[in-house]
């Protein structure tokens, strides 16, 4: 696992009810390929919270926390830990 996918599990592990890890191995390209068909972008990270793609850590965990976004997302999606 990357850095920055290290990160990102550990942020969200502290805060989120439920959290899927996808490790790609040998899949990796298929994984990416549909990610891109889903959402625009084919990196990963690539975090969903509620059904929509928010971005990878940087930009997305690390940037909602940042502007105080991310508990609330995660508490509308129904998957904050109280």
């Amino acid at each position: 696992m990357r850095n920055q996918q290290r990160k990102c599990a550990s942020l969200l592990s502290a805060c989120a009810r439920r959290l899927l890890r996808i490790l790609a191995g040998d899949t990796g390209y298929a994984i990416r390929s549909e990610f891109q068909e889903m959402c625009g972008r084919s990196t990963v990270p690539n975090v969903f919270i509620g059904g929509e793609s928010v971005g990878g850590f940087t930009d997305g965990v690390e940037a909602l926390q940042a502007e105080g976004k991310l508990k609330g997302m995660l508490e509308a999606a129904g998957a904050l830990l109280i």
